[in-house]
């Protein structure tokens, strides 16, 4: 389970950690992965990373708020398939970003 902390790491980290998680796992196991997800309705200043796709940096504590395609592609790299993908409820504050939930293998 990994919750709220894939935007402290870069892109390189975040890939190695992953596929250092899909090594480890059991058969039949599964990563689920919980964090903030930027859609295309945020109004901030939008950046784009590999394939085109959008993120965000928040200057004040350095971290990144990534797209789904974005993670898509970070996915790939990893060799990481979606078993199951939700976004989840609106948690009822408009200065919040919703929230993806991934189920990996």
């Amino acid at each position: 389970w990994v919750q709220w902390c894939i935007g402290s790491l870069s892109d390189a980290d975040l890939v190695a950690f992953l596929t250092r998680c899909k090594a480890g796992l059991a058969t039949g196991g599964l990563i689920v992965l919980k964090d903030n997800i930027l859609d295309h309705s945020c109004p901030d200043k939008l950046e784009r990373g590999p394939g085109a796709a959008l993120y965000l940096v928040d200057r004040e504590d350095n971290t990144v708020i990534r797209s789904r395609e974005y993670l898509d592609v970070l996915l790939q790299r990893c060799d990481l398939r979606h078993v199951c993908t939700s976004r989840t409820a609106e948690l009822g504050a408009a200065e919040l970003y919703p929230v993806g939930l991934y189920a990996l293998r």
